[in-house]
C-alpha cells in the first residue's frame, strides 16, 4: 500500500507522512516492514490536533495546566518537539480528559525537556480541564541584538558635542517571520561639555590694485580683503573696517590729448593740400612756358603773353593765400628753406618779369 515513507516523527498518523502514494511501490512482500512498539518514556510531550499540550508520565498521557505558563515554557516544549520557536496559546484549546499531570511550571527557557522545569510536582495542581494549555510551534527565529560597537569620536571639541554607538539585530537574524529585535539600534550621549573660546574676526591681506577704470579725466583703482584670518567664532565680533578700498588714477585731462590730435589732423590736411596745389602749379607753369617759347613774335605773341600774365597773377594770389594759411597753422615751426611754395613763387616772378 505504501512505499518510501519519510515521516518527521511529529505526525499523529502514518498516513500523514510523505510517501510515493497509495499502491505506488517497487517492492515485493519480502520487503514488508515490521514495528516493535513500546510505552513512551516519562516526560515525552505531544500536541493534539487542537494544539493541546500533553505529557507522558507513569504509563499515561495527561494535560498541563496554564497557570504561569508563558513563552519560556512554550519554547522548551517546541524545542523538545524539534521546532525552533513556539508560542503559548493559553487555555484557548479544546478541553482534554484524563489526568492533569503538571501545574505552576516556571522554566528559564534553556531546559532541554519540560519535565526539567520547576513545577508543583506530578499530578499536584488546582486546575480543571478548562485550564488545559495549548502550544503553537514553528520554525520562526526572532532577532537578537549584537553587542554595542564602540562610541564614535565626539562631534565637537568644545561646546557640547555628541557621541553615538550602534548595534545590529543579527544575533540571530530574524527567520521565517520571526520578530525583529525590541529596542533601538543606536544610542547618543553628550560629550565635551566645556565652553568654547570667543574669537573675533581678522582681516586677510589686501588683494593687488585693479587696473585704472579710465585712461584720463580721473578713473578708479580697487582692491579687497576678507574677514577670514581668522573668521569670527562662537559669537566673536566681525572685522572692523571696509571690505573694499578705492583710489583715484589717471587724473590728467583728456582735452590736451584731443587738442593735440585735432592740431595734428589740421597740419596734416594743410600739408597734403599744399603739396597737391604745388604740383599742379608746377605742371601748369611748364606747359605755358613751353608754348611761349614755340610761339611767333607779334600780335599773337603779345596776346599769349597777356593771357599768361593774367593766369600768372591768379596763380600768385592763390599761392600767397595758401602760404598765409600754412603759416597760420604752423605756429611753432620755422619756414623751410626748401619749401616748394617759395621756389615756385620765385620762378614764376622771374618768368613774369622776363
Amino acid at each position: 500500500m505504501l512505499d518510501n515513507l519519510k515521516c518527521t516523527g511529529r505526525e499523529s498518523k502514518l498516513m500523514y507522512c510523505p510517501s510515493s502514494g497509495w499502491k505506488k511501490h517497487d517492492c515485493t512482500h519480502s520487503e514488508d516492514v515490521g514495528v516493535l512498539c513500546s510505552n513512551p518514556r516519562t516526560g515525552v510531550v505531544r500536541l493534539s490536533n487542537s494544539k493541546r499540550l500533553e505529557i507522558y508520565y507513569n504509563g499515561e498521557w495527561g494535560t498541563v495546566c496554564d497557570d504561569s505558563f508563558d513563552e519560556k515554557e512554550a519554547m522548551v516544549v517546541c524545542r523538545q518537539l524539534g521546532y525552533s520557536n513556539g508560542t503559548s496559546l493559553g487555555a484557548l484549546v479544546k478541553d482534554g480528559t484524563g489526568s492533569i499531570l503538571l501545574d505552576d511550571l516556571n522554566c528559564t527557557g534553556r531546559e532541554s525537556k519540560l519535565m526539567y522545569c520547576p513545577s508543583s510536582g506530578w499530578k499536584k495542581h488546582d486546575c480543571t480541564h478548562s485550564e488545559d494549555v495549548g502550544v503553537l510551534c514553528n520554525n520562526r527565529v526572532n532577532g537578537g541584538w549584537s553587542t554595542w560597537k564602540q562610541w564614535s569620536t565626539c562631534s565637537r571639541t568644545c561646546g557640547i558635542g555628541l557621541q553615538t554607538r550602534t548595534r545590529q539585530c543579527n544575533n540571530p537574524s530574524t527567520q521565517y517571520g520571526g520578530e525583529y529585535c525590541n529596542g533601538l539600534p543606536s544610542q547618543t550621549i553628550a560629550c565635551n561639555i566645556i565652553s568654547c573660546p570667543v574669537i573675533d574676526g581678522g582681516w586677510s591681506s589686501w588683494t593687488n590694485w585693479t587696473d585704472c577704470s579710465k585712461p584720463c579725466n580721473g578713473g578708479l583703482n580697487g582692491r579687497s580683503r576678507n574677514c577670514d584670518s581668522p573668521p569670527p567664532f562662537n559669537g566673536g565680533l566681525y572685522c572692523n573696517g571696509n571690505i573694499t578700498d578705492v583710489k583715484l588714477c589717471n587724473t590728467f585731462s583728456c582735452s590736451g590729448i584731443e587738442t593735440s590730435i585735432a592740431f595734428a589732423a589740421i597740419v596734416t590736411g594743410v600739408a597734403v593740400g599744399s603739396i597737391l596745389i604745388s604740383v599742379m602749379f608746377v605742371l601748369i607753369c611748364q606747359h605755358v612756358f613751353a608754348r611761349m617759347k614755340t610761339s611767333k613774335k607779334g600780335t599773337k605773341f603779345t596776346y599769349i603773353k597777356n593771357q599768361i600774365n593774367h593766369h600768372n597773377l591768379s596763380i600768385m594770389l592763390l599761392i600767397r593765400n595758401t602760404k598765409i594759411q600754412k603759416n597760420a597753422a604752423k605756429t611753432e615751426v620755422d619756414s623751410d628753406p626748401d619749401d616748394i611754395y617759395d621756389k615756385c613763387e620765385e620762378n614764376c616772378y622771374e618768368n613774369f618779369r622776363n
